[in-house]
C-alpha cells in the first residue's frame, strides 16, 4: 500500500512541476506578447505625435505668411490713404 502511494505521490508530483513549467513557458510567451505590443504602440503613437507636430508647423507657418502679407496689404491701404489726403 505504501508502494502505491509513494509512486502516486510521484506521479502528482511530476505532474504539478510539468503543470509549472508550462504555466511558466505560456506567462513567458504571453510577457512577450504584451512587450511587442508595446513597442508598436509607442513607436506608432510617436509617427502620429510627429505627423501632428508637422502639421501644426505647417499651419503656423502659412498663418504667420497670411498675417505677414495682411500687415503688408493694409500697410500699402494707409500709404496709399496717407497720399491721397497730402494731395
Amino acid at each position: 500500500m505504501s508502494a502505491r502511494l509513494s509512486v502516486l505521490q510521484s506521479a502528482v508530483d511530476e505532474y504539478n512541476k510539468a503543470n509549472n513549467e508550462f504555466s511558466s513557458k505560456r506567462l513567458s510567451v504571453l510577457q512577450s506578447a504584451v512587450d511587442e505590443y508595446n513597442k508598436a504602440n509607442n513607436e506608432f503613437s510617436s509617427k502620429r505625435l510627429s505627423v501632428l507636430q508637422s502639421a501644426v508647423d505647417e499651419y503656423n507657418k502659412a498663418n504667420n505668411e497670411f498675417s505677414s502679407k495682411s500687415r503688408k496689404m493694409r500697410l500699402k491701404e494707409k500709404t496709399k490713404n496717407n497720399h491721397k489726403h497730402v494731395q
